[in-house]
C-alpha cells in the first residue's frame, strides 16, 4: 500500500501526511514488511517517530529480512532518530535474520554518537553476526579507530574469529591500518593462528610495511609457527626476498630470544635437554607453542 495513500486514509494521521509521504521518496522502494515506522527511521529527524509511536506504531516489527526500524535509523546513523526509538522501547539487540544488530550498523555507518547511545542504552559490543563478524571487526576493517576504541573501552572482545580464524588484528594487518594494529597491541592483544596456520607476523611480512612489522613484532608472537606452506614468518621473509625484513625479525630473534640444550632449573625442578625457543618480551618470558616444562 502507497505510505501517502496510508496517511490520508485516516483524519488522525492528516498531520504526517507530508512526513510521511517525504519518507517514502527518501527512501525509494520498500522491501516487503515494512512499515511506516520503518520508513520514518530513515530519514533525518524524530518527529515522525516520535508521532507514529503515540499512535501505536509497532516499534519492533521487522521486514522479510529481519530489519527493524532502529537497524534502519543505525545504518544511516542517525542518532536523534534511534533516541527516539529507544526511548519508545526498541530492542536495541534485536538481529536481523543475518544476525545484524543495530551497533554493527552503527559502526559501519561511522557514527560514534549513535554508537555511544547504543552502548549506553544496553547494546552488547560482543554479539557477532552467523559468521562471526562482531562490531570490533566492523569498525576496523573501517579503519574507524574512534569507535574502535569506543567498542574496546565498553568491554569488546579482542580475540574473537570468524570461522577461518580471521580477527580484528588480522584484519587491520591486511588492510594495512597502521593506527588499528597499535591501538590493538596496546589492548594487549593475543596472537592467533588461522585455520592455514597463519600468524599476523606473515601477514605483516606479506604487507611489505617495515612498521606493521615492528608493531606486530611487539606483541611478542611465536616465531616458530608455520603456514599451510609449513613456512615461519623469517622463511617466507626470505622466499619473497624481503631480505631487510628477513634481518628485522632475525636481528629481534638474536635479540629477545634463545635456544637451550642445558640443564635448567624451576623451582626445585631441573630440566635437562630441552630445544625450545625462548623469547623474553616486555617483561616475561614467551614459550614456542607445544612447550612442555617436562622435556
Amino acid at each position: 500500500m502507497d505510505i501517502a495513500f496510508m496517511a490520508h486514509r485516516s483524519q488522525r494521521w492528516c498531520g504526517l501526511c507530508h512526513i510521511l509521504y517525504s519518507s517514502a521518496q527518501y527512501v525509494g522502494n520498500p522491501l516487503p514488511g515494512e512499515t511506516a515506522i520503518s520508513f520514518a527511521a530513515q530519514v533525518p529527524g524524530p518527529l515522525s517517530i516520535i508521532k507514529l509511536i503515540e499512535h501505536g506504531a509497532s516499534i519492533d516489527k521487522t521486514n522479510v529480512y529481519g530489519f527493524t526500524p532502529l537497524l534502519w535509523a543505525s545504518r544511516a546513523g542517525l542518532t536523534e532518530n534511534v533516541g527516539a526509538l529507544i526511548n519508545g522501547g526498541a530492542d536495541v539487540n534485536k538481529e536481523n535474520i543475518y544476525g545484524d544488530t543495530p551497533l554493527m550498523w552503527a559502526t559501519l555507518a561511522g557514527s560514534k554518537d549513535t554508537v555511544r547511545l547504543l552502548l549506553k542504552n544496553g547494546a552488547d559490543p560482543n554479539k557477532a553476526t552467523h559468521q562471526n563478524v562482531t562490531a570490533l571487526m566492523g569498525a576496523t576493517t573501517q579503519g574507524d579507530t574512534d569507535i574502535m576504541s569506543i567498542l574496546l573501552a565498553a568491554g569488546a572482545n579482542k580475540h574473537t574469529e570468524t570461522p577461518y580464524g580471521l580477527t580484528a588484528l588480522g584484519i587491520s594487518i591486511q588492510t594495512g591500518n597502521a593506527a588499528a594494529i597499535k591501538l590493538l597491541v596496546d589492548a594487549d592483544i593475543v596472537i592467533h593462528q588461522n585455520i592455514n596456520g597463519t600468524t599476523p607476523l606473515h601477514e605483516a611480512v606479506k604487507q611489505n610495511d617495515s612498521y606493521i612489522l615492528f608493531l606486530v613484532l611487539d606483541t611478542c608472537p611465536d616465531f616458530t609457527a608455520t603456514d599451510k606452506d609449513n613456512e615461519t614468518a623469517l622463511e617466507l621473509a626470505n622466499n619473497l626476498q624481503r631480505t631487510e625484513y628477513a634481518k628485522i625479525i632475525q636481528d629481534y630473534i638474536y635479540s629477545t630470544c634463545y635456544r637451550y640444550d642445558q640443564a635448567y632449573k624451576e623451582g626445585d625442578v631441573i630440566y635437562q635437554n630441552c630445544e625450545e625457543l625462548i623469547c623474553h618480551c616486555g617483561g616475561r618470558w614467551e614459550l614456542g607453542e607445544g612447550y612442555d616444562p617436562n622435556c
